[in-house]
């Protein structure tokens, strides 16, 4: 950590000035409530997932339409998909170092991806 000290200033640094001169990290291309963006994230994650697990039929873009209530299929058979995923991940990480070190670097990627008023409507995975 000490030798990346200068990485993590000069990265700083940087957001600092780029939240200053642009107000913000990102630019909102399509708004969308708060309670949207949550409900679509497990749909998201669950097309990820597939995708990862299962690479057949790639494509540059997918459908993947918004989940607009918590409520339903649409929720809560991706969120579960997810979870169940999350699930395995941390009880492998508890046995392996390697697996937790993996899994941190499986799940970090994802993050910028996860914010969906960024992208333009119909176009989140």
């Amino acid at each position: 950590m000490i030798a990346a000290a200068p990485y993590f200033a000069v990265a700083f640094l940087y957001l600092a000035i780029r939240i200053r001169v642009l107000k913000t990290l990102g630019q909102t291309v399509t708004p969308l409530p708060l309670a949207t963006h949550l409900a679509t994230l497990p749909s998201v994650l669950a097309s990820y997932l597939k995708i990862l697990i299962w690479p057949v039929g790639l494509s540059v873009e997918y459908h993947t339409p918004y989940v607009h209530h918590f409520t339903g299929l649409g929720f809560f058979l991706p969120a579960a998909a997810v979870a169940s995923f999350v699930a395995l991940l941390v009880a492998w990480s508890f046995c392996s170092r390697p697996a937790a070190f993996a899994s941190l670097w499986l799940g970090l990627p994802i993050l910028p991806a996860l914010d969906l008023p960024v992208f333009f409507r119909d176009e989140i995975v």
